[in-house]
């Protein structure tokens, strides 16, 4: 089974799974890993359901939490986390390593711990891009007003901000395989916004 081939069709279908303009909603304002991983998980769900493997959300082995396993009976082919930002979480800051990148890497090693032998380890990267400063009737209302705004002034193209941050992200990971896509997600609270995600791994 092709499991970066399978989440990346999956999250390219994501669109079709809300409501016209919810994605930009909920990216706006929510962690958009959490609605997009349980999308992902039914989708999953029912195309392997025939086969006999189960999409678990939020797996519990030796009490540690994993975001999503496919399951082949107990046993976990394929642990997968998922982990959210903005894209000024990479522009507006240069140092190495990212917060998070080293979160990932905390994912990564506590997949490792749980897995068995064969078991793949993926990491899904989702990163929202606002296309329009927000106003300042906004604050509290989309996460992180101030930060949006202050990247769409240091450069102000959210085409050349999403390419800066893909290269960027693909940087951290060139050592690995990489697959990366945008949704576009709508409009919300009056701003386009688009959502870029990376499926990274397998890791082991």
């Amino acid at each position: 089974m092709n499991i970066s081939k399978l989440l990346v069709n999956k999250l390219e279908e994501t669109l079709d799974h809300f409501s016209q303009n919810e994605l930009a909603y909920l990216a706006l304002t929510s962690k958009i890993e959490m609605p997009i991983r349980d999308k992902v998980a039914f989708q999953i769900q029912k195309e392997l359901n025939s086969e006999g493997f189960i999409a678990s959300r939020e797996w519990i082995y030796d009490r540690k939490r994993c975001d999503l396993a496919i399951l082949n009976q107990d046993h976990p082919i394929a642990l997968i986390e998922f982990k959210a930002m903005y894209h000024f979480d990479v522009l507006l800051n240069n140092s190495r390593p990212n917060k998070f990148e080293t979160e990932i890497e905390k994912d990564v090693q506590k997949s490792k711990n749980i897995s068995w032998p064969k078991t793949k380890i993926f990491e899904v990267l989702l990163s929202t891009n606002p296309k329009r400063q927000i106003k300042k009737q906004l604050k509290g209302i989309v996460k992180y007003y101030s930060d949006i705004n202050r990247s769409l002034r240091k450069v102000d193209s959210p085409q050349i901000i999403d390419e800066e941050v893909n290269l960027r992200v693909n940087n951290w990971y060139k050592d690995h395989t990489v697959e990366t896509g945008l949704i576009k997600c709508g409009e919300s609270l009056n701003i386009p916004t688009e959502l870029r995600y990376w499926v990274i791994g397998p890791f082991n």
